[in-house]
């Protein structure tokens, strides 16, 4: 499936960035 490899390649690192930030977030709000 090219057109799904496509879209995979055009997410952009903002979300990665969001996801570990987020992630963070949680460790220091949750306990």
């Amino acid at each position: 499936m090219p057109f799904f490899d496509l879209r995979w390649q055009d997410i952009p690192d903002i979300f990665i960035v969001a996801f570990i930030i987020y992630r963070v977030l949680m460790l220091l709000v949750g306990t």
